[in-house]
């Protein structure tokens, strides 16, 4: 799926246990909206976007996290917000069960203004 930015996200969407999702994000398209888009990253995500040193790279973590929390929002019903990551014994991100996450797992690759 190509998502030109962040708003486009804003309808359910289903996923079957079995299935594998691969998200294409322009990260260029997104950039504009930093401050609203800042707005729904958690805590440490808001802290970790301050450490870049250069405005286009934390504008690329911000579109990227904020993105990806609105396309598994939408698979679960729930407010961006809510949503807590885990990490497992070998550090692969997933969604925190106790906030209606039933083993979702992903993955965020970045190169340039490209997020995978």
């Amino acid at each position: 799926m190509d998502i030109a930015h962040a708003g486009l996200i804003n309808a359910p969407l289903t996923l079957d246990a079995n299935d594998v999702r691969l998200w294409r994000v322009d990260l260029k398209s997104a950039v504009c909206e930093e401050a609203q888009l800042f707005m729904i990253l958690a805590l440490l995500e808001q802290f970790r976007a301050h450490s870049f040193h250069f405005q286009v790279d934390r504008q690329h973590f911000v579109a990227a996290r904020t993105i990806l929390r609105q396309a598994i929002v939408a698979y679960l019903g729930t407010d961006p917000k809510e949503v807590s990551f885990v990490y497992s014994p070998k550090n692969k991100p997933g969604v925190d069960g106790t906030h209606g996450g039933t083993g979702l797992t992903f993955n965020v690759s970045q190169s340039g203004d490209i997020a995978l």
